[in-house]
C-alpha cells in the first residue's frame, strides 16, 4: 500500500518541479522588465564596444574575468567624449532612472504564427525599423511541447530482469491526476519600443 501511495505522489510531485521551472521563467526570468534592461544593456555595450574593446576580451581568460558587473560603471564613468559613449552613458542612466524600453505587444501566440510577424507591419512615419525589437518567449515545461514526465523511469526494488537489472517503468498519466496540463509550451511574441 505505501508503495501504491508513493507511485501516486511521486509522480505528481515531479509535474510540480517542472511547473514551478515554468512559474520560474514566466514570472522572473523572461519578466518584461528583465528583458528591458537586458536590451538596453545590449545596447549600450554595443555602442562602445570598439572603443572598450568588450567583444575582444572573450579570448583573453585574464581580460575576461574582469567582464563583470563594473562594465556599466566603466562605461558610465568612462572620460570619452565620443558620440557613441554619451549615447551609451544616457542609456544607462536611463536605466537608473527606469526610463525603460517601452513594450508595447506582449501577446500569446501559436508557434505556427512566428513566421507572419514582421517588423515592417509596424513601422510607420514615426516609428523605424531600427526602434524595434521583436522577440519570442517559448515557456514549457522543459521538453518543448513534450509532456516531461515521459521521460521520467521509475524502479521497484524488488523487480529485476533475467540479468539482475532493475526494471524501469512510466506511471500513466491518468493513474497521477486529472488535473495536469495537457499542453507544456506556449510561445509570447513581444515587441519593444526603443
Amino acid at each position: 500500500i505505501l508503495l501504491n501511495i508513493l507511485y501516486l505522489y511521486l509522480p505528481y510531485n515531479i509535474y510540480r518541479l517542472y511547473g514551478t521551472r515554468y512559474d520560474l521563467h514566466k514570472q522572473i526570468y523572461t519578466h518584461p522588465c528583465v528583458h528591458q534592461i537586458e536590451y538596453m544593456l545590449y545596447d549600450a555595450m554595443i555602442l562602445v564596444d570598439n572603443e572598450m574593446k568588450i567583444s575582444s576580451k572573450v579570448y583573453d581568460p585574464e581580460e575576461f574575468i574582469k567582464l563583470n558587473d563594473n562594465i556599466i560603471n566603466n562605461i558610465l564613468y568612462n572620460t570619452s567624449t565620443s558620440e557613441k559613449m554619451i549615447k551609451a552613458k544616457e542609456i544607462i542612466n536611463n536605466i537608473y532612472k527606469r526610463k525603460l524600453y517601452k513594450m508595447i505587444i506582449n501577446l500569446l501566440i501559436s508557434k505556427e504564427n512566428i513566421q507572419l510577424i514582421n517588423k515592417k507591419l509596424f513601422v510607420d512615419d514615426i516609428l523605424k525599423e531600427e526602434d524595434l525589437i521583436i522577440t519570442y518567449i517559448f515557456l514549457n515545461y522543459n521538453m518543448g511541447k513534450y509532456d516531461p514526465v515521459n521521460n521520467v523511469y521509475f524502479y521497484n526494488k524488488n523487480k529485476k530482469d533475467e540479468n539482475s537489472n532493475y526494471i524501469s517503468f512510466n506511471i500513466k498519466r491518468d493513474k497521477i491526476s486529472r488535473l495536469l496540463p495537457i499542453e507544456f509550451e506556449e510561445t509570447y511574441l513581444r515587441i519593444y519600443c526603443k
